[in-house]
């Protein structure tokens, strides 16, 4: 197990604590959360494959030294993009388990429990790139709440798309492409060179 697992997995079991504190905790529950927190994992390789697939089948990738306006487009259709619908493929088996059920809580719970299962790998990967880097830190600590809140929101909207019979895709798509956008935005303030002063806007964002 690599060492940069125990600092993500000790935030990860942190934010876990926090987000389960709203339900009351049953042996369907552990296992629905456990699970959640698994498909996110996954949806964190899906990830890297679709990193290939963008990179080295259509050369869309990260240029420092392209235009800003080119950089925000990577962050946003390349990065927000990937990452928000992939996290929400792995969520929508569990919104179909929680359509049956019929609780809304217990839905954006483990919506955002998906989120966090993705930050959690994501974070392995900030620190085994430069543990003492301020950047990797500081990604740490806003990482987990921006995944399992967009997660957490778009997993919530497919829910009651899917409890609806479909009725209300406006409200999903909506909240959706917001969330893209906030993702390719909150990637873009830290990644772009030059605009890393400007970091102070994505604690905005996220309040």
């Amino acid at each position: 197990v690599s060492f940069f697992a125990i600092p993500a997995s000790f935030t990860t079991l942190i934010w876990h604590l926090i987000l389960t504190n709203f339900w009351k905790f049953d042996r369907t529950r552990l296992i629905a959360s456990t699970v959640a927190l698994a498909a996110g994992i996954i949806s964190a390789s899906l990830t890297l494959y679709a990193v290939m697939i963008q990179d080295r089948a259509f050369g869309f990738t990260h240029d420092e030294t392209a235009s800003q306006l080119s950089q925000v487009i990577y962050f946003v259709a390349g990065v927000g993009l990937r990452e928000e619908t992939l996290k929400l493929l792995c969520f929508i088996p569990i919104a179909v388990w929680c359509s049956r059920r019929k609780n809304d809580l217990e839905a954006l719970i483990l919506a955002a429990l998906v989120g966090l299962g993705f930050a959690a790998m994501e974070n392995i990967s900030y620190f085994s790139e430069g543990i003492l880097e301020q950047k990797g830190l500081s990604r740490l600590l806003t990482a987990n709440p921006v995944h399992f809140t967009l997660t957490g929101l778009v997993g919530f909207y497919a829910y009651r798309m899917i409890v609806r019979k479909f009725h209300g895709m406006e409200e999903f798509l909506t909240t959706f492409i917001l969330a893209v956008l906030f993702h390719g935005a909150y990637d873009a303030i830290i990644l772009i060179p030059g605009w890393q002063d400007y970091a102070i806007i994505n604690l905005i964002l996220m309040a």
